[in-house]
């Protein structure tokens, strides 16, 4: 009888470690913290042109890896960008490769125990009217200061 409960408990103890780590591991739920992004966008006649710098840390005393996706604007006025770029800026400059999951185009970085780093999306995209989009879906509540 008791090799009966230690083979039937040791699926259980593996599926719950599995499901502890496996968010880490793979990126798929948001596991290190978005600190702050610089925008920078250069509209031209026939596309656009934009960098964003996006600042995150791991908060964890052990490393992660984090999946993203890039919102990209897509529809009648613009068309998928003819260019993505993303690197990794700090702490050691490295390009880092794309992917598309479920349509959407995203990358996934490798964070060490505690690390900050500064990552780059470029993207280049032809516009077919005088309007150009960006989405911007990490927006916070502005801190305000007064003296």
């Amino acid at each position: 009888m008791r090799l009966f409960k230690e083979v039937t408990l040791y699926p259980v103890v593996s599926l719950i470690f599995i499901a502890a780590i496996l968010p880490f591991a793979t990126g798929i739920l948001p596991t290190v913290h978005f600190t702050s992004e610089r925008i920078d966008v250069r509209v031209c006649p026939d596309e656009i042109f934009v960098d964003g710098y996006y600042f995150y840390k791991n908060p964890f005393p052990f490393p992660v890896v984090q999946g993203f996706s890039i919102p990209l604007p897509v529809d009648k006025d613009h068309p998928e960008p003819l260019e993505v770029h993303v690197e990794r800026l700090t702490p050691e400059k490295e390009a880092l490769g794309l992917r598309r999951l479920f349509g959407k185009t995203g990358f996934e970085v490798y964070f060490s125990a505690q690390e900050a780093a500064e990552i780059k999306v470029s993207y280049r995209q032809k516009v077919g009217g005088a309007n150009a989009t960006y989405i911007l879906t990490t927006t916070r509540p502005c801190q305000l200061h007064h003296n």
